[in-house]
Order: C-alpha cells, then structure tokens, then sequence
C-alpha cells in the first residue's frame, strides 16, 4: 500500500504548544492543519460563521513555518 499522508510534525517537547501538520500526496502544495478547537465565544463573534465544510482552529505560529 502507498502512503498518502505525511505527517511533517505530531508532537511537542515539554512546554510548547502543538499542533499537527502533514502533507497528502491527494492535495499537492497545500498542508493539513490539526490544530485546537476555537470555543471563545469572542473569538467566534469577531470570525463569524466559517463557510461550510470550514472550521477555526487554533495554530502556533511556528507550525506555519515547517517545510
């Protein structure tokens, strides 16, 4: 069986707050983001309804610059 997904980072050392974030050879050049769920009643007021099928999830800066 091919592997499809890649997963670039699952896991946090001690102190960091985490997220997953993966590659799908179905979706080339777009990430997969596995990150908190926003329950903020604020926060969800400021955003809005996300569109259907979409979600707000919470994601460390520092994912965003994994490769």
């Amino acid at each position: 069986m091919r592997q499809r997904l890649t997963w670039l980072r699952t896991e946090c050392g001690t102190g960091k707050t985490c997220a997953g974030m993966a590659r799908h050879s179905g979706r080339p050049g777009e990430a997969i983001l596995r990150g908190y769920t926003i329950t903020d009643p604020t926060v969800l007021d400021d955003l809005g309804p996300a569109p259907a099928g979409e979600a707000y999830v919470y994601v460390p800066d520092d994912v965003l610059n994994e490769t």
